[in-house]
């Protein structure tokens, strides 16, 4: 609501009052027989009217809060795929309707209670990516070297991994309460430099990936649970897996 809105607003409600309050002194001074029934309803009609403008103005500071709250929570939203660094892996156009569905879906984080409902939640924002949002078109020398195609598993865990833990971890959106909640189950984003790790770290177990675009989902669970016994093994389970991807992330890349 802008400025002149709320000028006319507050313009109108004065009228009304001023109104009812003559209507209301006339029916007394002519002492019409009727007079205490309109006269207490033009009483109550005014002090309606003399708290219009609060109510009004509350209803604006509430309409006002909700909105910025909303703009909040999509300006971090789109601060998060910026830090994903993988919107240019897909078609152009691709980061509205990408956004649009992780606000949508991120007001269902604060039904979240336990992990198996945060799995759920997970897979099925990974089954909607892999449906509806495609790859890039590669070119080189005006030449296609690589086709438009759907997104794959990997692609997406990675995406909304990073975007949740900018989102619930890093925010603490959407409020504190259900950020405590949801913290100790968000996965670690896997990127190439960690999977390449774990593939080390583990060399008795077979992973056949070797990029975040070669990840299916059991392959996506299995290094997930890779990655917790490396929190239990090397940092005595004093870390959830958004702490681990943080602490792997600046010593891979360091190490480059």
């Amino acid at each position: 609501m802008d400025v002149l809105e709320t000028s006319l607003m507050q313009k109108t409600a004065f009228a009304l009052h001023a109104t009812l309050k003559y209507k209301y002194l006339f029916a007394q001074q002519r002492g019409q027989p009727d007079n205490e029934k309109h006269g207490g309803a033009y009483a109550a009609n005014l002090d309606d009217a003399a708290g219009y403008p609060s109510r009004c103005a509350n209803k604006m500071k509430t309409d006002n809060s909700a909105i910025a709250a909303e703009i909040k929570q999509k300006s971090v939203i789109d601060m998060a795929l910026t830090f994903t660094a993988m919107i240019r892996l897909f078609e152009k156009g691709s980061k509205p309707k990408i956004s649009q569905k992780l606000h949508s879906e991120f007001q269902k984080l604060h039904k979240i209670r336990n992990v198996d409902e945060f799995h759920t939640f997970h897979r099925d924002f990974c089954k909607w990516f892999t449906k509806s949002v495609k790859t890039a078109q590669k070119e080189r020398n005006n030449k296609i070297i690589k086709a438009s195609g759907l997104a794959l598993y990997g692609q997406a865990a990675k995406l909304l991994d990073v975007t949740l833990k900018v989102y619930v971890y890093y925010s603490g959106l959407p409020d504190k309460h259900t950020s405590d909640v949801l913290v100790p189950f968000l996965n670690t984003a896997i990127d190439n430099p960690i999977l390449t790790h774990l593939k080390e770290a583990f060399p008795n177990e077979i992973i056949h990936a070797k990029t975040v675009e070669q990840i299916d989902h059991q392959t996506y669970k299995k290094l997930q649970r890779f990655i917790k016994l490396e929190i239990k093994k090397n940092f005595d389970n004093d870390i959830v897996p958004t702490q681990y991807d943080d602490i792997m992330w600046y010593r891979l890349n360091r190490a480059q």
